[in-house]
C-alpha cells in the first residue's frame, strides 16, 4: 500500500502540462512515399531500357550519276564533265578524309576547269577551294576567292 500512497503524491507533484491524457503515439514511418518513390524510379528505368533506339547505319558509297539528262554535259574541249571532276577530287580527298565524310558544291566551270568547294561535313571543317583541270584531271588547289 504504500506504493499506492507514493503515486497519489508523485500524481499530485506533476506538472501543469499532464492533464491526465494517454502519451500520443509515435507517428509511423511514412512507407507509402518510399514505396511510391521507388514504382516510379522503376517506371522510368523501364522506360529508358524498353524504349525504341534509332540506329546508325554505315552510309553506302558514294554514286555519283553520270547521264543526268541534261546535267552532264562536257563543256567545249573538255574531257571531263562536271560529276567526273567531283569523283575524281572526292578520289583525291580520300587519301587524307573518310569519303562518306566528305562534300562538295560547284562554283561551275571556268578558264577549262571545274571551281570546287569541298568540306569535311564529319568534323565541319573546310577542305578548301579546288580546281580539277577538265582535260588533263589534275586536282590543285585553288587561289581564287570568294
Amino acid at each position: 500500500m504504500i506504493t499506492g500512497v507514493c503515486y497519489d503524491v508523485m500524481m499530485s507533484d506533476l506538472p501543469d502540462i499532464y492533464d491526465d491524457r494517454p502519451p500520443r503515439r509515435e507517428r509511423p514511418f511514412p512507407w507509402w512515399i518510399v514505396i511510391a518513390t521507388v514504382i516510379v524510379i522503376g517506371a522510368a528505368a523501364a522506360w529508358w531500357w524498353m524504349r525504341p533506339r534509332t540506329v546508325r547505319l554505315p552510309p553506302g558509297p558514294v554514286r555519283v550519276v553520270k547521264q543526268r539528262p541534261g546535267g552532264a554535259l562536257k563543256p567545249k574541249g573538255a574531257l571531263l564533265s562536271e560529276p567526273e571532276a567531283i569523283i575524281t577530287l572526292r578520289r583525291h580527298l580520300a587519301q587524307e578524309v573518310k569519303s562518306e565524310c566528305i562534300a562538295m558544291t560547284s562554283q561551275g566551270f571556268r578558264d577549262g576547269a571545274y571551281l570546287l568547294t569541298a568540306v569535311d561535313s564529319c568534323k565541319g571543317v573546310r577542305l578548301g577551294k579546288w580546281r580539277v583541270d577538265a582535260k588533263s584531271g589534275g586536282v590543285t588547289r585553288s587561289g581564287i576567292s570568294s
